[in-house]
């Protein structure tokens, strides 16, 4: 499972502790050459203090005890590094919330379990320069902690029952800035909490499979508008809040006088994190299911209406065996344009799953070692200034590195120094061109290269060492360091796009699952955007209509939308723009082709060229 909250038995304790037998081992064989095992990891939580300092916890399976432990994972502003976490001799143990209330006043919540099965809860603190154990007030499973000042913080979570057959019930714990102390309310009668947030000391909501909310003095039950379970709450104030369900696609809202609920379109979706970083910007996050697959999801709240943003999957379902896909679990905001989502892959594959939003769209970084890159014979290099510290290199003519993601756009990390050589780039089999990695700069420098238009949906990117060199390098070597998977996707729900007379429907074919379409003569859809060129995403089928594009004014196409049979996704590529800003414009003629029924046009999305 890839969510922090397991919600078969209504248990928080131990959510990740209860893996599926077939994840606890998990391998890629990269070639006959070189084969990769991975640590079982699930990541559950994460909070940022700064764009260069963010802490993720979760849990790792070690391959000698086989049992989990506590795993906590730091961001410097240029990769993610394991620290050094405090274990518990003999028990299987998951890190389940994090926060701070100062770059040296940090607390991590989880849960624990012995062989025999009895549960119990633990908090880890960091001081700024180490992770210690703390023992909570009661040995309590805590799922989420949040601090309004050093002083003043918040866990909530479930104390198990007291003899077989007695129901769990919920509880909540305080620090007061010298010890954590469980206080009364009546959480008691909730059988568990997951979430908990702060507008002020006086203003708290920690939700479960109920509602408490503090002010100042008591704990009190406040009615919600579904029975949940709400994995997750936030406020952007203290008459917006919101809480999601990991079991249903409903998101509820707090409007200061009740909670009300609001069902998304996709009823695969199963959300497990929300922040607010204001009253018009919301995130949340979880995991998007089908059948047997399942992807990454984001939502956003604009202010009026959530809507999905589409996220990358960096190894998309059925790249490495049947079985492996992307969820998220938590996600934080730091700024309107800078946010990290966390979470895992359902097989515990990766060192969990990192994404990144720049403003624009949601990026994910992967290390070279990721159970997703097929080597061949490429040797392991350490290199403190490499992304995480590691990369990998040939010199061999003719060795591949593979690479199957899913996203519109990738970026191959690399070094390039007075030694480095030429590779040889291809995407789906196509061929992207060499790019020469010489640089007259000793020691390397890193750079990037960035392919991007690519259609939505699972792509191979190979690079090939080539053998050859720029006639001023002494030698040919290729590196991989890491790869950022992008999805620029825009949907049609995007506050970057206006409308007139259009009407938005839902539809599990379209991108996004939703799109805007209109029939009316003359109705015109705008969309600006910055880059060299754009897809513009749309549908055919036996009612499609004619539109008019432009691109800053000037005419580029008239598009006929008719076809015999319906199709959706369908793209319409406008590119070799110069860099810069640039507003596309879909108007309706008000004609069509005479075998059309009708005159509907159909706005998907878009995809940016950089």
């Amino acid at each position: 499972m890839i969510r922090k909250r397991f919600l078969a038995a209504g248990t928080v304790a131990l959510a990740l502790l209860v893996i599926p037998p077939a994840a606890i081992v998990a391998a890629s064989t990269r070639s006959a050459h070189a084969t990769f095992v991975s640590a079982v990891t699930y990541l559950n939580g994460v909070t940022c203090l700064t764009s260069s300092q963010c802490w993720a916890v979760g849990s790792q399976r070690s391959i000698n005890s086989g049992l989990y432990v506590p795993l906590i994972q730091r961001w410097d502003g240029n990769s993610w590094a394991s620290e050094s976490s405090p274990a518990l001799a003999g028990l299987s143990a998951a890190l389940l919330g994090i926060t701070c209330a100062s770059a040296s006043e940090c607390w991590a919540v989880g849960g624990e379990s012995t062989v025999a099965g009895a549960s119990g809860g633990f908090i880890e603190r960091w001081d700024g320069l180490a992770w210690t154990l703390v023992t909570p007030f009661a040995p309590s499973a805590l799922a989420s902690v949040t601090c309004v000042s050093t002083a003043d913080c918040w866990a909530v979570g479930e104390t198990p029952p007291a003899a077989p057959g007695d129901p769990s019930s919920g509880v909540i714990e305080n620090w007061n800035g010298s010890t954590w102390s469980v206080i009364a309310s009546q959480a008691q009668g909730i059988p568990w909490l997951e979430g908990v947030a702060c507008v002020s000391s006086t203003n708290c909501w920690a939700s479960g499979s109920g509602f408490e909310h503090w002010n100042g003095a008591a704990w009190t039950p406040v009615p919600v508008f579904e029975t949940g379970p709400f994995s997750s709450v936030a406020c952007a104030s203290l008459t917006e809040c919101w809480a999601v369900e990991s079991r249903y696609h409903v998101i509820e809202r707090w409007n200061g006088t009740s909670w009300t609920g609001i069902t998304l379109a996709d009823g695969n979706l199963q959300l497990s994190g929300v922040t607010c970083v204001a009253a018009a910007e919301c995130w949340a996050v979880g995991t998007d299911y089908f059948g047997q697959t399942s992807k990454t999801a984001v939502e956003r709240w604009s202010g009026t209406t959530w809507a999905p943003v589409a996220s990358p999957d960096p190894i998309p379902y059925g790249s490495i065996g049947s079985g492996y896909g992307d969820g998220l679990s938590a996600v934080t905001c730091i700024t309107t344009s800078t946010c990290i989502a966390i979470g895992s892959n359902v097989a515990g594959l990766l060192a969990g799953v990192h994404e990144t939003w720049n403003g624009t769209w949601w990026t994910a970084t992967l290390q070279q070692d990721t159970p997703g890159v097929v080597y061949d014979r490429w040797e392991a290099v350490v290199d403190q200034s490499a992304s995480g510290g590691t990369l990998r290199e040939s010199e061999i003519a003719g060795e591949t590195a593979s690479f199957r993601f899913s996203g519109t756009a990738i970026t191959w990390l690399a070094e390039a120094s007075g030694s480095h050589g030429i590779a040889a780039v291809t995407i789906d089999g196509v061929n992207k061109g060499d790019i020469d990695l010489f640089r007259a700069s000793t020691p390397g420098v890193a750079v990037s290269n960035t392919f991007a238009g690519l259609a939505p949906g699972p792509h191979t990117i190979v690079i090939t060492v080539t053998g050859t060199k720029n006639p001023a390098s002494s030698g040919v070597v290729v590196d991989i360091d890491a790869f950022q998977v992008g999805t620029s996707i825009t949907q049609d729900s995007s506050p970057q796009l206006t409308y007139d007379s259009w009407t938005g429907s839902t539809s599990a074919l379209a991108s996004g699952g939703s799109y805007r379409s209109s029939s009316e003569p003359r109705a015109v859809a705008k969309f600006t955007y910055t880059g060299t060129g754009v897809d513009w995403i749309t549908a055919t089928g036996p009612a499609g209509g004619m539109a008019r594009v432009t691109v800053d004014g000037s005419l580029v196409a008239i598009v006929d939308l008719y076809a015999a049979t319906a199709a959706s996704q369908v793209v319409e590529s406008y590119q070799g723009l110069a860099p810069g800003s640039h507003t596309l414009a879909v108007t309706l003629v008000g004609s069509k082709n005479p075998l059309s029924t009708g005159h509907e046009v159909v706005i998907d999305a878009f995809v940016i060229h950089e």
